[in-house]
């Protein structure tokens, strides 16, 4: 057997736990107020208020969102600032955790997109919404739109803005962005500096990385070998996502499965050999059962139907009892000799009246 099919049969065996994963249901989110922060000064007293702006060197606030007035500290004086999390935020994370991207994205984008003007702070709720709204597009596939996201000067307020810990894979979502644009040199830049030498003409493994890192790079790496006509290296990433991706990034195994199909489907050779046959009837009924909640795709139905044997033999036709010549049907081989006469006594004449 295969690494291919292998694949397509290991997936399969493992189908059914992932099926039926829902996200939340969507929700009505409540109207957005001014944002509550505790501010530390540098002489040690604290100011609990609501922020509405802030610039290089100020910022306006209020100390109840129906104040009548406006109050502005440098930020000169400002040792530090601690953020709560608007009340949209815990509906738009649990969209995000349940697997409804749709909804988060929208969540999300809401949230950055009210409280924008104090995206210049350091671990601010804005920028971490942008981050979660243009990662909600990534897993929905929606690359051309993350590139539209991270404009130059968002990019720039997230990398001053967010911890550390969120900038690897705000790098990886401007190489997705890049993708988007078919920038592929960005995009095998970023490939290259994380793998290691190749062997073999074959995909070069990658150095070690959070299995959710790797499955993106091989993505990219896939996307980039499609695009330049190396469809059976392309393959074979996308493959590696399909498996590395079933425990961590569901939605870009889906992905994975989609572009592979396709892949397979324009193969010349496909309705002539049956192994190809075998491969993408396997892979349709994995997205089938694994993804699409028992759909696919139109374009696809027709490979993720059961599966016929075209060397099996045909299943011998059923013989209808001949008839005799009296007209009734012959006698059916394994009839009870009681059973004939019951047969013979029903069928004789009744006796004449006197």
């Amino acid at each position: 057997m295969s690494a291919r099919m292998a694949i397509i049969f290991a997936g399969t065996a493992v189908a059914a736990f992932f099926a039926g994963a829902d996200g939340v249901r969507a929700q009505e989110a409540p109207a957005f107020e001014p944002l509550r922060v505790t501010i530390q000064k540098t002489n040690g007293d604290d100011t609990v208020g609501f922020i509405l702006k802030a610039s290089e060197k100020a910022i306006l606030w209020k100390y109840t969102p129906e104040s009548p007035g406006n109050n502005t500290m440098a930020r000169a004086d400002i040792k530090t600032i601690e953020f709560d999390k608007p009340e949209q935020w815990a509906i738009a994370a649990a969209n995000y955790a349940g697997g409804n991207f749709a909804e988060a994205e929208k969540g999300f984008a809401g949230i950055a997109d009210f409280y924008k003007d104090i995206m210049l702070l350091e671990g601010n709720p804005a920028s971490e919404a942008r981050y979660y709204h243009v990662e909600s597009l990534r897993r929905q596939g929606k690359f051309e739109e993350m590139e539209k996201a991270l404009d130059e000067e968002t990019l720039t307020l997230l990398k001053a803005s967010l911890p550390e810990g969120f900038l690897f894979q705000l790098n990886l979502n401007t190489v997705w962005a890049a993708a988007a644009a078919e920038k592929w040199e960005i995009v095998d830049q970023l490939v290259t500096e994380h793998s290691l030498e190749s062997e073999g003409g074959r995909p070069p493994e990658f150095k070690m990385l959070p299995p959710s890192q790797l499955v993106q790079l091989a993505f990219l790496r896939a996307l980039s070998s499609q695009a330049k006509g190396e469809k059976e290296l392309a393959v074979e990433d996308y493959y590696r996502v399909l498996t590395l991706g079933y425990g961590n990034d569901r939605a870009l195994s889906s992905q994975a499965a989609i572009k592979t199909l396709a892949v397979l489907k324009e193969d010349p050779q496909l309705s002539e050999t049956e192994s190809k046959l075998k491969e993408i009837h396997g892979l349709a009924m994995i997205y089938k059962n694994s993804f699409g909640g028992g759909e696919i795709p139109s374009e696809y139905s027709e490979y993720a139907k059961p599966w016929v044997d075209p060397d099996a033999p045909a299943a011998p036709e059923e013989e209808t009892p001949a008839a005799s010549e009296s007209g009734d049907a012959a006698p059916v081989e394994g009839d009870t000799k009681a059973e004939a006469a019951a047969h013979e006594e029903a069928e004789a004449p009744a006796p004449k009246a006197e």
